[in-house]
């Protein structure tokens, strides 16, 4: 294998291949078909399509999101229940409840959020705040509503060849 920069040609033919270079893995030849991304994008986000050509990453997403309101309704009952334990009536019925399901939520959330920003290419610091975002009550809800403003949970339009001239 071995490694030729790109050519202005190759970038304008595969406009979804970063300008970074393409890799020729033919030994005895010229590759034929698109070139691969050297980016570590190419290897972390697959455009992998699940049963009836879904896309697995809106999979991801989608459940990211579920996961991201149900850990802070689940915060929020864990917060009542500790109320409740904690108050006149005494009682840890709710704790025993809420405290294992936020548990499991809390660290379904956690690994999510990698994945999601691993598909998602999200920045170090977007990960970091959803991550710390899972720790006071109801901030997930908060990220996830600031990370669907801002275009992070959802696919950019794919850009449109331009045509080429004939002749």
């Amino acid at each position: 294998m071995h490694l030729t920069l790109a050519r202005s040609d190759a970038i304008r033919q595969y406009p979804e291949v970063p300008f970074f270079g393409v890799v020729d893995h033919c030994p005895g030849g010229r590759r034929t078909g698109p070139p691969r991304r050297l980016a570590w994008a190419h290897t972390s986000a697959p455009d992998a399509r699940g049963e009836n050509g879904e896309i697995v990453r809106e999979k991801v997403t989608r459940l990211f999101v579920t996961v991201a309101i149900a850990e802070a309704f689940s915060w929020l009952g864990l917060l009542i229940a500790m109320g409740v334990k904690y108050g006149p009536l005494g009682n840890e019925l709710g704790v025993k409840i809420f405290g294992p399901l936020h548990g499991f939520l809390f660290v379904a959330y956690g690994v999510l959020v990698l994945l999601t920003a691993w598909q998602r290419r999200w920045s170090v610091l977007a990960t970091g705040l959803a991550l710390v975002c899972a720790v006071p009550p109801l901030a997930t809800l908060a990220f996830e509503r600031w990370a669907r403003k801002r275009g992070m949970l959802t696919d950019a339009a794919p850009a449109t060849p331009e045509p080429a001239p004939v002749g």
